[in-house]
């Protein structure tokens, strides 16, 4: 085993210097590298790349090596490793003599690419530099390079749509195109594929000949980087426009040559043939033509059968069938999509069945062919219209009848037509508006003119009645017009109405005297176009003092109702003719304010943003006393009851001021009746407050009843006695002829009421 391995070095050793450069130093040389008018720097160890345009080319490269060392070099022959058949040296200036610095020797390597298959060598230039002195040793050393040749191989193919399949093609062949029907087209894809080593390049693609002939989708040309293993697609689109037979030539043009293909399609009709079978009847037709369904009642159904036969010389495929038109359909088919092959045959049945009478068209299609279908039908059928202004709108079941926007309470028409367009005679039995719109006050869609049904109408025949839209509220509003059976929605939209003019309130208005009736009204400034209803609402400010109920409308409450009759401008309040509404000013200090509210009669409100308000001003004042009478009395008693408001809500002080009975000698001697405290003052405050204060109160305004008792005691002193007897009065009420009373509060003392005492 040692020795075997010993062997083994040797061979390595003897092999090494044949593959390897030693690498000691570096190279004193500049390297010049020129192909083609390209010149490059290049290394030592670098890849020289020569490259051709096509196989059989050749392509030269020189190199030259300059000194840059500081003593002399002599250059050895170089030497070529690898596929040396693909490589060529030519030495050139290379010769045994040495060289100095800045002196340079040149050589060249000429590649002839003999397949498009990539050539590679090894390139080798030994050479030998003196030593520094005359006695000191030199230095040997190679150049080394790798080599690479390459060409391109472009190939031609094409790909036809009826079998997908790629063809290669060269020089001076034909494309044969499949049969193409007039105004259909065929495209065939093209490929340039570079299949070799280097790269490729395309000058030029252009069509000559028959203009049915065209490009499709050319990249930019010329294409100069055509790299290897990659390709460029195109197409060439057939479309014929007449039947016959087409020819042209595509050229494709390469650095090395130019590739002239042949192209040629025929042009035909249609690849398939037609058969129309009805009953016993069968005939030809071609594309184009009309397929005509006898008549035919409407709800009832008729049919006729197409055979289709593939007459072209190849499989046709990718056949697809449909019908369009209402009524029409496909009720019996192959599996679609269909593929025919030469000679064989399909059928397809196609069915009209009407759903509304007269004539009825439609379309047949099948492949690239078209076929008319026409048919018509029996029975009756009804076609809809409305006018509104100068144009006439035809409108389905189910549609919309338009009215233009109008402002509210005013009214817009329009004109409905019914025509029996049919071939039999129709008859129309009901005619309605329906909906929430058709029940306002005043109804929003109306019929104007109504027909008398039950109305028959002939083929060909129309009837027309109006409607008119006259918009209770603002925006959109809708109804559903029926004629028979049929509904359409009837739409308009309101537009707000012209704004009320001016207003002023008559009657009572500022400073009023409470627990007083006064009387407002409410007038225009000019007659409104609309009838408007509306309020007077009543609003009460009495500060920090409750308010008084019974202020409030005549009618009960505080709000009232009235109406302005259209064209008017006086409120007319009640179901009278009054022009004005009275009201009750209450017994409370304040201020009363009136304020309107308007209305059209669909309730639609028009009250202007602020509206304009009448103010009656309630003063505070002294005390009014209404009345006083006795409620209760018994021979030395009696209770005085006294009625009164003040607009204060407080009460301060009640003053009595009793008169008694004048002398009567019969009855009283003289001076025998005096009234010692004939002035009496009470004050009432805290009752009044305690009053003013329950919620019981509030019910009554200002509004008080005092009740006061009163005890009558006799008082007999010697000193004032001028009687030298004493007289006894059993009933000392009728010593008492009347009192006067008197209540106060902050602002001042009442009028006085009085009381007669009964004998």
């Amino acid at each position: 085993m040692p020795s075997e391995l010993n062997s083994r070095r040797a061979l390595w050793a003897l092999l090494l210097p044949l593959l390897f450069v030693p690498a000691a130093q570096a190279q004193p040389f500049q390297i010049v590298a020129q192909i083609n008018g390209n010149t490059t720097l290049e290394p030592d160890n670098a890849t020289l790349q020569l490259s051709v345009n096509a196989v059989g080319q050749s392509a030269t490269m020189t190199i030259t090596l300059t000194y840059t060392g500081n003593t002399s070099v002599i250059l050895g022959q170089p030497q070529l490793f690898g596929q040396t058949n693909a490589f060529r040296l030519n030495t050139g200036s290379l010769s045994s003599g040495s060289l100095t610095q800045g002196q340079s020797a040149s050589f060249s390597v000429t590649y002839t690419a003999a397949s498009a298959t990539q050539a590679t060598g090894q390139l080798t230039v030994p050479y030998t530099e003196a030593g520094s002195t005359p006695t000191a040793p030199g230095t040997s050393g190679a150049l080394a390079f790798a080599l690479s040749g390459t060409a391109p191989n472009l190939v031609v193919a094409y790909t036809l749509p009826t079998n997908g399949n790629v063809v290669t093609i060269t020089n001076g062949n034909t494309i044969t195109f499949p049969s193409t029907v007039v105004g259909a087209s065929t495209t065939v894809m093209m490929a340039i594929d570079n299949i070799g080593s280097g790269n490729g390049s395309v000058q030029n693609i252009m069509i000559s000949g028959d203009a049915a002939f065209s490009l499709q989708s050319l990249p930019l040309l010329p294409l100069t980087m055509l790299a290897p293993n990659s390709g460029v697609t195109f197409g060439v689109v057939y479309f014929p426009s007449q039947t016959g037979t087409n020819t042209a030539t595509l050229q494709i043009t390469l650095p090395n040559q130019t590739i002239t293909l042949g192209l040629q399609g025929t042009a035909v009709a249609s690849l398939l043939t037609y058969q129309l079978q009805q009953g016993t009847q069968t005939s030809t037709v071609n594309p184009g033509d009309t397929l005509t369904f006898p008549n035919t009642d409407v709800g009832d159904k008729s049919s006729l059968m197409v055979v289709v036969k593939n007459s072209s010389t190849t499989t046709v495929t990718g056949i697809n069938a449909a019908v369009s038109g209402t009524g029409y359909s496909i009720t019996d088919e192959p599996i679609l999509p269909l593929s025919l092959n030469v000679n064989q045959t399909a059928s397809f049945t196609i069915t009209f069945m009407p759903t509304q009478a007269g004539p009825a068209i439609g379309r047949f299609r099948v492949g690239n062919d078209s076929f008319n279908l026409s048919g018509n039908a029996i029975g009756v059928q009804l076609t809809y219209s409305y006018t509104s202004g100068s144009a006439t709108n035809t409108v389905i079941p189910g549609g919309a009848v338009l009215f233009p926007p109008e402002a509210v309470g005013q009214t817009e028409s329009t004109t409905f037509t019914v025509q029996n367009t049919g071939t039999n005679t129709a008859t129309i039995t009901s005619i309605g508006i329906a909906g929430a719109a058709a029940l306002t006050t005043p109804p929003t869609f109306t019929l104007q003119n109504p027909l008398q049904l039950p109305l028959s109408l002939a083929a060909g025949q129309s009837a027309q009645f109006s409607m008119s839209f006259t918009p209770q509220t603002t925006g959109a509003t809708t109804a559903t017009l029926t004629v028979n059976d049929q509904q359409f929605t009837i739409s308009g939209f309101g537009n707000p109405p012209p704004a009320i003019p001016s207003y002023q309130f008559t009657g009572a208005s500022g400073s009023q005297a409470a627990m007083s009736q006064v009387a407002v009204g409410l007038t225009l400034a000019s007659a409104y176009s609309l009838p408007l209803s509306g309020k007077l609402t009543i609003s009460v400010n009495t500060g920090n003092l409750p308010a008084d109920p019974a202020v409030q409308f005549s009618t009960g409450g505080q709000t009232v109702a009235f109406m302005i009759p259209q064209g008017a401008t006086q409120a007319v309040f009640g179901s009278g003719s009054s022009n004005q509404i009275s009201l009750q000013t209450g017994t409370v200090a304040g201020t009363i304010t009136i304020t309107p509210s308007f209305a059209l009669p669909s309730g639609l409100d028009v009250t202007p943003t602020s509206p304009a308000a009448v103010s009656i001003s309630v003063p505070t004042g002294p005390v009014v006393l209404l009345n006083a009478l006795v409620t209760q009395e018994t021979p030395n008693s009696v209770v005085l009851s006294i009625a009164g408001y003040t607009t204060t809500r407080t009460l301060t002080t009640a003053k009595f001021q009793f008169t008694a009975q004048p002398t009567n000698t019969q009855t009283n001697p003289p001076g025998s009746v005096s009234l010692p405290n004939s002035t009496v003052t009470q004050n009432i405050e805290p009752y009044a407050t305690a009053w003013f204060s329950s919620a019981q109160s509030q019910n009554f305004g200002g509004q008080f009843t005092l009740t006061v008792p009163f005890t009558i005691t006799n008082q007999n002193s010697s000193s004032t006695s001028t009687s030298t007897s004493t007289t006894t009065t059993t009933n000392l009420l009728d010593l008492l002829q009347s009192v006067s009373i008197t209540v106060s509060n902050a602002t001042g003392s009442s009028n006085a009421v009085g009381v007669t005492f009964s004998q």
